[in-house]
């Protein structure tokens, strides 16, 4: 019986106003790492298409195929220039701007009638560890300072 604990991490392609994504090498790197840490670990890795109908389609099926204990999903906002750590799913679509099939959302929620879901206690954890890079993170849902060059690097 495998007993390893299941990871899918995600990122996203180019869209509109990013013509280079990257979560795309983020999780392409964070799949590759070997670390002693990592030996009960088995990461698994997605890169979505930018459209809301691309990850409505294919994130069920990944995590019925996989059945992922966690799931790690890797955006970028193109106009924030911080770090965000999101701690609930707030059923939000724009209405404004087009994904990268240059289609813009006809409605503003994912659920119709959905209230935001809090993530869990997990979200403290990943606060830490980010604080742990040096990276400052005030409180949960606040800015956090814009990353440099040099402790970008993965």
């Amino acid at each position: 019986m495998n007993r390893k604990l299941r990871v899918l991490i995600t990122g996203f392609g180019p869209f509109p106003g990013a013509p280079h994504n990257p979560t795309m090498p983020l999780v392409k790197r964070l799949v590759q790492l070997r670390r002693p840490a990592f030996d009960d670990v088995e990461l698994t890795s997605h890169i979505f298409h930018v459209t809301y109908r691309t990850v409505d389609r294919e994130l069920p099926e990944l995590i019925a195929r996989l059945r992922p204990h966690v799931l790690l999903m890797f955006g970028l906002a193109d106009r924030t220039d911080y770090l965000r750590i999101e701690s609930r799913a707030r059923n939000a679509i724009t209405t404004t701007f087009p994904d990268a099939d240059r289609s813009v959302a006809m409605k503003g929620s994912i659920v119709p009638g959905a209230v935001a879901q809090t993530f869990g206690p997990h979200t403290a954890r990943l606060l830490r560890a980010a604080r742990l890079t040096g990276i400052e993170v005030p409180i949960m849902n606040r800015k956090v300072k814009p990353v440099n060059q040099q402790n970008a690097a993965v």
